[in-house]
Formats: C-alpha cells, sequence, structure tokens
C-alpha cells in the first residue's frame, strides 16, 4: 500500500505524518512510500477545478496517470488517498490504466473501517 498525499492536506496545511501513522497502525498491510511523496508529491489534477472542466486533459501524460503508474512501479497494490477529488482521480486513471486487477484506490476511513471489521 502508498499513500497519495493530497494538495489541500499536505502542502497547504502541512499534515504528511498523520496518515500515515493512521495507515502504518492497520494490521497486515505493508507501508511504501512513493518517490515523489509529502511536498514533492504529484498533484491528482483534480485541484483548480480540472476535476470538473478537465482543462488539463486525461491522456497518457495526465498527473492523474503518471501517479496511477508511479504506485505501480513501487509494487503497491492500494493506493490511500485522504480527499474525495483525489480518489475520483486517481480512480479513473487506474481505469485508464486498465490496472483494475493489479491496483485499488480506497480513502483512509475506509482501510480503517476494513481493519475492524
Amino acid at each position: 500500500m502508498t499513500y497519495h498525499d493530497p494538495c489541500y492536506l499536505g502542502r497547504w496545511n502541512n499534515c504528511y505524518d498523520a496518515p500515515r501513522a493512521v495507515l502504518n497502525s492497520l494490521p497486515g498491510l505493508e507501508y511504501i512510500e512513493m518517490p515523489r511523496s509529502r511536498a514533492s508529491s504529484l498533484c491528482c489534477g483534480g485541484g483548480g477545478g480540472n476535476f470538473y472542466t478537465d482543462m488539463i486533459g486525461s491522456g497518457l501524460s495526465s498527473p492523474s496517470r503518471h501517479r496511477v503508474r508511479e504506485a505501480l512501479e513501487c509494487g503497491a497494490q492500494v493506493i490511500a488517498v485522504s480527499c474525495p477529488s483525489c480518489y475520483k482521480m486517481l480512480s479513473d486513471a487506474v481505469m485508464d490504466e486498465e490496472a483494475e486487477d493489479r491496483l485499488e484506490v480506497v480513502d483512509i476511513a475506509g482501510l480503517v473501517t476494513r481493519s475492524i471489521i
């Protein structure tokens, strides 16, 4: 499992350790850090209204598809997110990359719920 730092929680609010602490406390999950993380994390591409307008495009070079490929390259099977825009953008990118059988996007709250059920 890896974690995608959302722009507002991370760079805007400097919150990097708390989500990782939650993820690392979950039993049975191995955490893998992507090379671009924390303040150098890549945006999912949904910010600034792009979620609604697709101003920067959704082709092979879209930020969300880059991010999904980074997660796959580091060996993750799950991308944990903590932002609904990131969830949507990365979920769509997983489908665009035809990686549904290799990678799942899950909100941190969903991972916590799975661990207690």
